[in-house]
């Protein structure tokens, strides 16, 4: 088939401007907006601002958000406890209080949020018992860079023992007196990751799936628990 005339000019175009992208200069501030847009909180907060400047006596906004699950991303996300910006693992944990109460989670959960049940044959280090005092204060401490320098540090050696990931105590529970226990995987871990049901918490959108690791997509429905769900 032959593209239409104006094909090859919104190609050009487009190339064009991610080429200038790549100018640090330019790029700088695009980056830094993005670090700030984390939610569609911050889109709305700027806009009413807008309104506000322009004189606005009133402003209605209506947000829908419906986009599928991709476990690929999971390894992407920057300022983990565990992996620093561009190595990013990600957490999971045996119960479902640890998970919520990691990502500081209570009632009413946010729209369109789940809890993953996931299954995997990993090799994981157990970092729980360390004896060194100073290594476990440290890995403990509720500062999170600490925790990514350590394991930043070790990288070479979890690669070359074909470890998937880290065993270790939730810090939050551990705060607590309560030695609960949370996986941290790296990011070649998560191709090894299954689906084996999944909880709607919030209010959730219908229609949406998984993305696997592989890029293969199940529909969500397929996970929900036979005696609820949406």
């Amino acid at each position: 088939m032959r593209p239409p005339d104006y094909f090859n000019r919104i190609v050009a175009s487009a190339e064009d401007l991610w080429g200038k992208l790549k100018d640090p200069v330019l790029a700088g501030p695009w980056k830094q907006l993005f670090a700030q847009v984390q939610s569609p909180r911050h889109v709305l907060s700027e806009l009413l601002q807008n309104a506000d400047d322009a004189g606005a006596k009133s402003a209605s906004v209506r947000v829908v958000m419906r986009r599928d699950y991709d476990l690929r991303w999971m390894s992407t996300a920057p300022g983990r406890r565990d992996f620093g910006s561009g190595i990013s693992g990600s957490h999971f944990s045996a119960q479902v209080d640890t998970s919520l109460s990691e990502l500081h989670l209570t009632e009413p959960y946010p729209d369109d949020s789940y809890h993953f049940t996931l299954g995997a044959n990993l090799r994981l280090l157990d970092l729980r018992h360390v004896p060194d005092p100073t290594f476990s204060g440290q890995y403990y401490n509720a500062d999170r860079s600490i925790s990514c320098q350590i394991i930043d540090a070790n990288r070479d050696y979890l690669s070359s023992g074909r470890y998937d990931g880290i065993l270790r105590f939730s810090q939050v529970a551990l705060t607590d007196g309560r030695p609960e226990e949370v996986v941290a995987l790296t990011p070649e871990a998560i191709g090894k990751l299954t689906v084996k049901a999944l909880e709607p918490l919030g209010h959730c959108a219908s229609g949406l799936s998984i993305i696997h690791p592989d890029g293969s997509r199940t529909p969500m429905s397929a996970y929900y628990p036979k005696d609820g769900g949406i």
